[in-house]
């Protein structure tokens, strides 16, 4: 339905249809000017005339195909009683200002005018000889296509851009009122381009023209700016007359258009009016029902179903697509409707709902273009668009250093409690581009907050398209943006714009530059607008008819232009604590008329308020234009108007600063904008531009109100700064992995309150987290060495950072015993997927599972009991975390013996790799002891105690197939979970093995020592124990004497934590020292995970290490003793040994000053440690 007003009387009224335009053929249609159809004729078979102040629906849907989308219309009115006008307008809509006819009583009166632009303006010319108003309603525009064969034409709303009676939409204009005679204007059509790859530029406007009540005949002729004027006319008049037209007009220079107003000559014939084109009209946030395409002039674009047009015809999607659209919306079976998705299309199954996550990530590096993106750290989205598309209230999105050419549209609102936060993760050397930089593909506006609300977007570096805005606020509110850098090309249209019915939009701490047009533009509609610690650059801020603006603490430096330009109707603004110079250069300007400071039009005076400005009077221009009087100095203005009583006209000594990314000026030493702002004034934020704190420099005299040290200008001058070294430490209190990094960068100056920008980012990880605040807590997924790189910047990091460093630290792993668990048995397949031994100088990989709830990416390390049994040659086996293989060894064998060991083995990838090296095969058994993790039992060593000894006392030996409790209560604390026992096997009367097992529970199917007949062998056993006590199994035919010695215990209450080290030899003597001689020992120190990291508490000294220990060669009989250094040597031992053997033992050893390794012989013996990791202390 298409509604049509009578404006005032009853008139018969003709409307005839002269096409249509549709989505995608699927049947033979009418091509658009086919003919004339008449679709409504109110004096045909008695019909009614339109009522006073009436509305009709005209109903199209016999005349036109059910997926039309616009009509065409040549509407007549004819025979109206009295004067009045008609409007034509989408079905449901309000009825809006502009007007389509103008008639007097008895009049017959056409219209439809489309008029031709160029790049982006028209001018108007006033030829009469006399005064003339002039009104103006935009319809639409035409854009040319990427490919440049054709125009397309982008619907817009029936709005006023243009009405000299209200001095409202001129720009470049002296005075105001009617034109006078001879008199060119220039206006901007709202234009708003496309978000989509291929956005076009805009190539001409479609303009409502109405003249009225001009004082002589004449002539209205609209064209491109900056283009000569043609012997052609779109509005013909007489003295007195209304007259209108429909006038499509190529935008010029700037996207301007240009008007004039030309003179009636008598008997000369009337200039020709050009050749109407359709035009094409929409009612802002008109809903696009349609799943296919439209085809205009044969030329197919898509458009996506749902689609939503704002603000002039703009397509807000995420396909970007370009709505061509011709005329008068239909809505409703005749205006504006198109098809809606296939009936066979089944809604999609309900899914269950998930907690949003506070962030959404945004990475091109880390993205898979073709794989999942989510949003989440591991699988981010590439694009901006995508994050935008689903972000909502309370998330924040990171956008992460990269270059994104794509164009942006933010529909999405939060509340005023959770706004949605789009935020660049910018660092100095890594900033995050955002649009048109280092590509040539046309892009239009680079990003477009439209109809949404409780936004904020910061940190982005922005790269604007050549006759388009930079970022655009359109129909929003409590929009933020915040900490921009927007680059707009020299014919740029701005670099900001707020447009439609926006309020409550902040424009902060930006650097906005290189500007064709305004670099902030806020258009009229716009309300309450906060412009404040900006640095603008090139050209100024321009306001029309926005009241309510708060221009606050900006730099504003123009190339002989305005500075800040407060018009039309943009009343009760608040100008104060800017720096303006008109004069990049400081030099004259060549034409200083135009080189304004502060212009304020006569109608944006009321509760304007201007004081507390810096300006620069170097360029010769007025200081202010005010109602239309310039002022060349501060008394002159404040004598004329009571304003700027604390405004500044001298050099401010602006100090610039320019980095590969940005430029800025700051106030330089001796400059008076130090500490001589008003800390009260309207729209002052809590930092400057390089979110620095408001300081007092002690050179200066304190003028200003409030804390009386604020600093006009967007940068506020710093002392210089104090700082401390970067650290990274174990909290203290905290969990074992939990650490805190820190740093401190301040002002030497008294500050307002301390803030400054750092980042951190832990070695392994993505991503930076930027913050202000001097520490950040962690917990790290795994003990050993943790990294952290730190940077601190007094220039929110839009320059190189004032420090870096990356300060490491150390956390270990608490402890969870298990029931001894088999994993790997190669004479089975399990673990392995098939029974095979490994063979020579081979590998077995082996996935870790995951272990008392802790999944592998968690798992520390993990303890083994690892068993060689059927070798066929002589060799060892190496556990390693990642399969490298190491100078070190875990198991040591010959030729048919079956030996284990007790290996403690990091894991990283989540996997663990059994090396063996030797020239035969060899099968492996592997018995899960526990896992190092975040959660669990500290350890707490204890000076070799032994516990129990068969040999002596009246028990006697284990016999066969036995199991006898040992209760170790005497010992252990209560509240003990696992204990680290020596344990050694010796006269065994028959082959066999022992296994080590929890009090009370069933023998597992794992063992601790495999022996022979007569053996002695050892091995280090940690075992859960119940009630203080474990329990022993003989599993041999034969009895066995058992000695058991205590290294230590694992409680919740014990405070020691083990870092894990890749398998690293301490000694050999073998390679240097030669052999160990009867009954002396080698004292070693044992390795750490960060020797490069600062001393304790930073990196933690051990307190007991973990390793092999292993004994070859020996000329007799005997064992080996390993004990903290400068102690008493114990009693108990750790490898035994007869001549010639090769034997190992795992060892647990307490630190202090080193380990000593005893050889107890009487022979020599070479010696090999092996260290695996390290106990460390609680945090301090």
């Amino acid at each position: 339905m298409a509604p049509v007003l009578n404006g005032k009387a009853d008139i018969p009224t003709i409307v005839d249809q002269a096409g249509v335009f549709i989505a995608p053929q699927r049947r033979p249609a009418r091509s658009p000017g086919s003919g004339h159809d008449p679709a409504l004729d109110t004096r045909a078979s008695g019909g009614t005339a339109f009522g006073a102040y009436a509305t009709r629906q005209l109903d199209l849907s016999r005349k036109v195909p059910a997926d039309a989308t616009a009509a065409v219309l040549n509407v007549t009115v004819t025979a109206p009683t009295p004067a009045g006008v008609l409007r034509v307008f989408p079905a449901g809509s309000a009825t809006p200002e502009a007007s389509h006819l103008n008639f007097v009583a008895g009049q017959t009166i056409p219209n439809l005018v489309v008029v031709p632009v160029v790049a982006g303006r028209v001018s108007i010319h006033n030829a009469g000889s006399g005064s003339t108003h002039v009104v103006a309603d935009l319809a639409g525009f035409y854009a040319s296509t990427a490919s440049g064969a054709t125009d397309a034409y982008v619907p817009y709303g029936p709005t006023r851009i243009v009405d000299t009676r209200t001095d409202s939409g001129l720009i470049h204009r002296n005075g105001h009122g009617a034109l006078e005679p001879a008199e060119d204007v220039m206006f901007r059509p709202n234009f708003l381009l496309l978000n989509c790859w291929d956005c076009p530029e805009p190539t001409g406007a479609v303009l409502n023209l109405t003249v009225t009540a001009p004082s002589a005949p004449g002539f209205l002729t609209a064209y491109p700016n900056a283009t000569e004027r043609p012997n052609a006319s779109h509005v013909n008049f007489v003295a007195r007359g209304t007259a209108d037209n429909l006038a499509v007009v190529p935008t010029g220079q700037w996207r301007r258009i240009a008007a004039a107003k030309g003179v009636r000559r008598p008997r000369a014939p009337a200039p020709p009016r050009p050749a109407g084109a359709p035009a094409t009209t929409t009612e802002r946030s008109t809903r696009v029902g349609s799943s296919g395409a439209a085809r205009i002039g044969g030329h197919r674009c898509t458009l996506p179903a749902h689609a939503q047009l704002d603000h002039g015809g703009t397509l807000m999607t995420t396909h970007n697509a370009l709505a061509r659209l011709a005329l008068v919306p239909l809505a409703a079976g005749a205006v504006l409707v198109g098809p809606t998705a296939p009936a066979a299309v089944a809604a999609p199954a309900p899914t269950t709902a998930t907690a949003p996550r506070a962030e959404l990530y945004v990475s091109k590096t880390h993205c898979s273009p073709t794989g999942v993106q989510d949003g989440s750290p591991e699988s981010p989205f590439c694009t901006i668009q995508a994050a935008s598309a689903e972000a909502g209230p309370g998330q924040t999105v990171l956008v992460y250093p990269g270059t994104y050419h794509e164009n942006v549209s933010f529909t999405r609102s939060g509340t005023p409690d959770a706004p949605i936060t789009f935020r660049a993760v910018q660092m100095s050397d890594e900033p995050v581009r955002v649009g048109k930089y280092d590509t040539t593909a046309p892009m239009g506006a680079i990003m477009i907050v439209a109809g949404a609300h409780d936004v904020v977007i910061e940190g982005f570096t922005v790269y604007g398209e050549s006759r388009a805005d930079g970022v655009v606020v359109v129909d929003s509110s409590r929009v933020t943006l915040d900490q921009l850098t927007v680059h707009s090309r020299p014919d740029g249209a701005s670099g900001v714009n707020v447009t439609g019915v926006s309020d409550d939009v902040t424009v902060s701490r930006s650097v906005i530059s290189n500007t064709g047009g305004p670099t902030v533009d806020l258009d009229p509609g716009t309300t309450d607008v906060t412009v404040a610690g900006n640095q603008l650059l090139g050209s100024g801020l321009l306001a029309t008819m926005s009241p309510g603006v708060s221009v606050t603490n900006n730099t504003v430096v123009t190339d002989c232009r305005v500075g800040i330009d407060l018009y039309s109707d943009s009343t009760n603004a608040s100008v104060r604590n800017n720096i303006v110079r008109t004069s990049r250069t400081r030099q004259p300007c060549t034409a200083p008329a135009e080189a304004v400071a502060i212009r304020v039009a006569h109608n944006a005076v009321p509760a304007t308020t201007v004081d507390h400005n810096l300006i620069d009077p170097a360029g010769d221009g007025p200081l202010y234009r005010w109602s239309g009087e310039n002022h060349a100095t501060v008394a002159s203005f404040t004598t004329a108007t009571g304003q700027g009583s604390h405004d500044l006209a001298t050099d401010p000594r602006l100090v610039g600063t320019q980095t590969g990314w940005t430029s800025w000026y700051g106030p330089g030493t001796g400059s008076p904008a130090r500490d001589s702002a008003d800390a009260t004034a309207r729209g002052v934020l809590d930092s400057d531009l390089l979110d620095n704190p408001y300081a007092d420099d002690p050179s200066a005299e304190n003028t200003g109100t409030g804390s009386g040290y604020r600093d006009r200008g967007a940068v506020e001058a710093q002392g210089t700064p104090v700082t401390e070294a970067p650290y990274l430490r174990r909290k203290p209190g905290g969990g074992p992995l939990d650490v805190v990094a820190g740093a401190s960068l301040r002002s030497s100056w008294p500050v307002e309150r301390e803030r400054t920008k750092y980042a951190y980012r832990f070695w392994g990880d993505r991503y930076w987290r930027v913050t202000d605040a001097g520490s950040l807590e962690r917990s790290v997924r795994r003990a050993g060495r943790v990294c952290v790189d730190v940077r601190g910047t007094t220039t929110n990091f839009r320059t190189g950072s004032s420090y870096a460093a990356s300060p490491c630290t150390v956390v270990g792993a608490r402890f969870t015993p298990v029931t001894p668990t088999r994993l790997v048995d190669t004479r089975s397949g399990l673990g392995t997927g098939s029974a095979a031994p490994i063979g020579q100088n081979g590998a077995l990989y082996y996935p870790v599972p995951t272990v008392a709830g802790v999944a592998a990416e968690d798992i520390t390390a993990l303890v083994l009991n690892v068993t060689v049994t059927r070798p066929e040659a002589s060799g060892f086996i190496t556990v390693s975390p990642d399969g490298t293989r190491l100078n070190a060894s875990n198991v040591n064998f010959v030729a048919g013996e079956t030996v284990a060991n007790q290996v403690t083995v990091p894991v990283t990838g989540g996997r663990i790799v059994f090396i063996h090296t030797g020239i035969a095969s060899v099968h492996l058994i592997a018995d899960l002891q526990g896992v190092y993790t975040a959660a669990g039992s500290g350890y707490a060593p204890v000076p070799p105690v032994r516990m129990l000894d068969t040999r002596e006392g009246a028990a006697g030996p284990v016999p066969a197939h036995t199991t006898r409790t040992l209760d170790l209560s005497a010992k252990l604390p209560a509240g003990a979970t696992a204990a680290v026992l020596n344990v050694t096997v010796t006269k065994p009367t028959a082959n066999g093995v022992l296994t080590l097992f929890p009090y009370g529970s069933a023998v597992p199917v794992a063992s601790h020592l495999n022996f022979v007949t007569g053996q002695t062998i050892p091995n280090l056993v940690t075992v859960p124990v119940v009630g203080g006590k474990v329990s022993i199994r003989n599993a041999s035919s034969g009895s066995t004497h058992v000695i058991a010695d205590l290294a230590g215990w694992f409680s919740p209450d014990a405070t020691q934590t083990f870092v894990p080290l890749t398998p690293t030899r301490l000694l050999d003597t073998r390679e240097s020292g030669g052999a160990l001689t009867a009954r002396t020992a080698a004292r070693v120190q044992p390795a750490t995970a960060a020797s490069s990291c600062a001393p304790a508490p930073a990196c933690p000294e051990p307190t007991a290490l973990v390793g092999n220990l292993t004994v070859t060669q020996p000329t007799a009989a005997g064992v080996l003793i390993a004990h903290p250094s400068a102690q008493a040597r114990p009693t108990a031992s750790n490898v035994n040994f007869v001549a010639g053997e090769t034997a190992s033992n795992a060892a647990l050893v307490a630190v202090n000053f080193g380990v000593d390794v005893y050889n107890s012989s009487s022979g020599t013996a070479h010696v090999i440690l092996d260290q695996s990791g390290y106990f460390i202390g609680p945090a301090a």
